[in-house]
């Protein structure tokens, strides 16, 4: 596939002295406890397919050589998300990669307490994530409403959060965003982070203003952070123009120290290697200085997250 474009055989070359975190990936195998609920959401892949099934060995395939030192596995929409997270727990015990675990949980639900106190017991688990994505079309909604960041119940659980010094990772579309941002303004104790970039679904002019204004209300919240991960999930025909023109929006805004990169993976790999991936964010940070590209790359998903090496 022709991307425009530019050449990724040098990626070894573009990320010299620079340490890579991948802040987003994801594990699943059939019959296992994750993506038992899918959810429409999962339209956003066109037609295109990721594997059906995709361990810690496949993962550490498609880094290749590329100077990987920690990842985050995050959650994938599980059913059960506490037998997930043994079943995830143990896919990554014996990886020669540190792997930190975001795991799921319901924050509405009534047993809340009982599956964060689960989760924050194991020393993996550094953050919490819940999909919230929903779209006036729901083809491409995970939920089907709108309202549960202002639901009293579910504020409760998020503030649970606070209690054991846990992350949540956002994942929301545009038209949330100030929802989001009045939630991060009402608990700027817990860090957020915006997951693949804020999802921004088309290209047109409308479309990305939409998209920018609602990051710029979210960036006045200093606890807020964000992935520049799955930008070819809506983007599918990405060159590396396009993907530099929605990097730049999110530096504009968030700047290096707010920013960090995520493959996506295997959602992302539909679209692009692993290394095309790297390459394509090395292209469109190439005017930065080091210390700011080691920031994108790794340095703001250390400190979110609490990782250590």
């Amino acid at each position: 596939m022709d991307r425009g474009r530019y050449e990724f055989s040098d990626v070894a070359g573009l990320m010299a002295g620079v340490e890579i975190v991948d802040a987003h990936f994801h594990c699943w195998a059939p019959g296992g406890p994750a993506l038992q609920s899918p959810a429409a959401g999962f339209n956003l892949m066109g037609g295109r397919s990721f594997p059906g099934t995709y361990l810690m060995a496949d993962y550490l395939r498609d880094l290749g050589s590329l100077p990987v030192t920690n990842a985050v596995h995050i959650e994938t929409w599980a059913v059960d998300p506490l037998a997930e997270l043994r079943w995830v727990d143990g896919l990554v015990a014996s990886s020669p990669l540190p792997v930190a675990l975001v795991a799921g949980v319901a924050l509405q639900d009534q047993d809340c307490d009982r599956v964060i106190d689960v989760l924050a017991g194991n020393p993996r688990v550094c953050g919490v994530r819940q999909i919230l994505s929903s779209h006036p079309d729901p083809a491409f909604s995970y939920i089907d409403r709108d309202d549960l960041m202002d639901e009293p119940s579910w504020r409760r659980g998020f503030a649970r959060i606070a209690d054991y010094g846990l992350s949540f990772d956002l994942q929301i579309y545009p038209g949330q965003m100030p929802q989001a941002a009045s939630l991060a303004q009402d608990f700027p104790q817990i860090p957020i982070v915006i997951c693949h970039a804020g999802m921004p679904i088309g290209r047109s002019q409308d479309a990305l203003r939409s998209w920018r204004e609602g990051m710029s209300v979210l960036s006045e919240s200093p606890n807020v952070s964000v992935k520049l991960s799955g930008i070819a999930m809506t983007d599918h025909d990405w060159t590396c123009a396009s993907v530099k023109a929605i990097v730049d929006g999110v530096l504009n805004l968030f700047g290096p120290s707010r920013s960090m990169f995520g493959s996506n993976f295997p959602v992302d790999k539909a679209f692009g290697s692993y290394d095309e991936t790297v390459a394509t964010l090395a292209y469109a940070t190439a005017g930065l200085s080091l210390e700011e590209r080691t920031q994108i790359f790794s340095g703001t998903a250390k400190r979110f997250y609490h990782l250590s090496q």
